[in-house]
């Protein structure tokens, strides 16, 4: 039987890969070896869906979108032949701002990123190891959401 040390570690990978991956529970279960209802009570205690929901709003998806939204402005002022309004002016400022400051930064959710390619590389070559590290990963993370406060 596994310590319940093993077993933390083995839930704290879990949830690392569910919530900055899209592989399903199923997928986790038989990945890690421990039983789909395990995952399901791990998932359901430790409220992944809504940690996999607010790291899906990434700076990349973000950034698209602020573009997208100045792209239309751009082709509703030329398919119209006229100047742009100063409130139109003034939204595509602001759109352009965000994105640059976007593109700057560096997020919690691009740690996380970053920290989940490393874990599934580990695990898929040295699990033990990969085991020992999701105490540092998950503290690495927690660390970069608190330096963005």
């Amino acid at each position: 039987m596994a310590t319940k040390s093993a077993i933390s570690e083995l839930r704290e990978l879990a949830k690392l890969q569910f919530i900055t991956t899209t592989i399903t529970a199923q997928q986790l279960a038989s990945n890690l070896k421990v039983t789909p209802k395990t995952i399901g009570n791990w998932r359901r205690d430790d409220n992944w869906d809504a940690l996999r929901e607010a790291n899906n709003t990434k700076p990349q998806l973000l950034i698209q979108k602020y573009i997208a939204a100045m792209a239309a402005i751009t082709a509703k002022v030329e398919e119209e032949g006229r100047a742009y309004t100063p409130s139109e002016l003034d939204s595509l400022s602001k759109l352009s701002k965000m994105v640059k400051d976007l593109r700057q930064s560096h997020t919690p959710q691009q740690a996380m990123e970053i920290m989940n390619e490393f874990m599934n590389y580990t695990a898929m070559s040295d699990l033990p190891l990969s085991k020992k590290l999701v105490p540092l990963a998950h503290a690495f993370v927690i660390k970069k959401f608190k330096d963005v406060r």
